[in-house]
């Protein structure tokens, strides 16, 4: 349902990423997926989270 909103420019125009439950695009692989539901998430959440997420996870890496 994330990838559902996500667009790619292909050649003239915008297609969607997600149709139908089919992915559209061959080389979208699994690593490539993931990095766009948490774009989707993190961009749907917006304001709700008081830090971006990427400062949380540095932070626990370091710690």
């Amino acid at each position: 349902p994330c990838l559902a909103v996500v667009s790619r420019r292909h050649m003239d125009g915008w297609v969607p990423v997600f149709t139908q439950g089919e992915l559209m695009f061959d080389d979208i692989d699994l690593l490539v997926m993931l990095q766009l539901v948490a774009r989707v998430v993190a961009d749907s959440l917006g304001n709700f989270l008081p830090t971006p997420l990427t400062s949380t996870t540095q932070s626990l890496q370091q710690g």
